[in-house]
Parts: structure tokens; C-alpha cells; sequence
């Protein structure tokens, strides 16, 4: 399977899914994410504010806040047709306003969000497919693979639900391996 057909039969399944599902299997990832030591003793987290029936992040980033660390989240864009990045650090949830495509993202205007001068611990990753050598296939725009490949960052967590795990991602010479892979199903660790 190439990786578009891989996409859109997860992304199918994934759709499909009721808000009430998406909530019981988010709730479990959060838990399980907490278990991991990189995540446990990160004090600078990069996330990103979930999308339609991706696993939920609002939990992740508020939970982030309350201990205490430094979270930021990206701004997408789009120039000469090359994807980009730019963290922004934000101090609450309210710092968000929808950005590129409706999703959210920090609200730049705001004094309490300022571009992350920091090097991330942890990064969490989206992913709309994965496999058990932690590739991942994401929307297909190369945002996190370009960032990946032009940054140097922490530990790459990428989260998802248990049953967007394929056989094997034909992954390229640019794909960004994740360190760990968190589902309501424990954690995947690389070697």
C-alpha cells in the first residue's frame, strides 16, 4: 500500500469514530503518556491543538501548564510551496485562535505568547498512520518531517490510536522516525 491509500483508509476509520470514543481513548493516551520518563521529566514541551477526531491535546497541553512546564505550539504556513513551522510559547489554552486549515494555534497578537526561545524536551507529534518501527504518515504536507530535518529537538512522542497501526510505512529519505509512540495501548519505544 502506498502511503496516500494508507492515509485514507485511516483517516476513514479514524472519522468514524463518536466524540465519546474519542474522549475514553484520549483520556487513556494522556494516562499512558504520563507513564513515559522523557515526558515525565520534560520541562519544555512542544505540542499541537488536535484536529478533528485526532487524539485529543487539549488535555495534554492544559495538564503540560498545570505542572508547571514551558509548552508551545506550532504556527503553519506555506512559502514557495516549502511547509514551515514557528513554535509559540503559550501560558493557558485561551492563548489560541484557529490558524491554518481551522486549527488552532497561538494567537501571536497576544503579549502572553511569545516565539519559543527554548529547546524542547519532548515534542508530540500528530500521525494519521504508524508502525511498529515508529514511522509515521502524516497529512502529506512534510510540516513536521521539514521541521524535524532543519531542527534539532528533544524526544519525538507521536500519538495516535491503537488501530491507526499498519504493517510497514514505505518511509523516504526525509521521513523523521519518532522516538516513542503512545496509544491507549501503552507505549511503543524505539531501539
Amino acid at each position: 500500500m502506498v502511503k496516500n491509500e494508507i492515509r485514507q483508509n485511516v483517516l476513514a476509520m479514524r472519522s468514524s469514530l463518536s466524540e465519546m470514543m474519542c474522549t475514553v481513548l484520549s483520556n487513556t493516551i494522556y494516562d499512558n503518556l504520563r507513564q513515559v520518563l522523557a515526558y515525565q521529566s520534560a520541562s519544555t514541551v512542544f505540542c499541537y491543538a488536535s484536529y478533528r477526531n485526532e487524539a485529543d491535546t487539549k488535555e495534554i497541553i492544559d495538564g503540560a501548564l498545570m505542572e508547571g512546564k514551558r509548552v508551545a505550539l506550532p504556527c503553519s504556513y506555506t512559502k514557495d510551496g516549502v511547509p514551515h513551522m514557528e513554535f509559540y510559547e503559550i501560558r493557558s489554552s485561551a492563548d489560541l485562535v484557529e490558524g491554518y486549515k481551522g486549527i488552532l494555534e497561538p494567537d501571536r497578537r497576544k503579549m502572553s505568547v511569545k516565539k519559543a526561545d527554548f529547546f524542547p524536551n519532548v515534542v508530540i507529534v500528530p500521525m494519521v498512520a504508524f508502525d511498529a518501527n515508529l514511522n509515521r504518515i502524516g497529512y502529506g504536507k512534510g510540516f513536521y518531517d521539514h521541521y524535524f530535518n532543519s531542527h534539532d529537538v528533544g524526544i519525538k512522542i507521536g500519538i495516535a490510536y491503537g488501530f491507526q497501526q499498519v504493517n510497514m510505512i514505505p518511509a523516504d529519505v526525509n521521513d523523521v522516525r519518532m522516538d516513542v509512540i503512545v496509544t491507549e495501548n501503552g507505549a511503543i519505544y524505539g531501539q
